[in-house]
């Protein structure tokens, strides 16, 4: 399973700070459902977007791929750029 991590004062500041679905869009429209996971460590809180593995696959990315989005809150979405 692949995940991304978000930053802590990011996803709280925007309010990803708890379990949820999220959509990622790119420019041609094509979406992917992927959610929030929170897990603790050390009594810390880690925000990850689970379920990128389509994603990653579709946009043909490796491990050392660096992509940008953009949150758009009033859609709950991230456009990939």
């Amino acid at each position: 399973m692949l995940c991304f991590r978000l930053k802590k004062k990011w996803a709280q500041a925007h309010g990803l700070d708890r379990k949820m679905e999220l959509i990622i869009q790119d420019s041609a429209g094509l979406t992917w459902n992927v959610s929030i996971g929170v897990e603790h460590s050390q009594g810390c809180p880690r925000y990850n977007v689970s379920g990128m593995n389509h994603f990653v696959r579709d946009k043909q990315l490796g491990w050392d791929s660096e992509f940008h989005m953009v949150y758009v809150k009033s859609k709950g979405m991230l456009i990939y750029r």
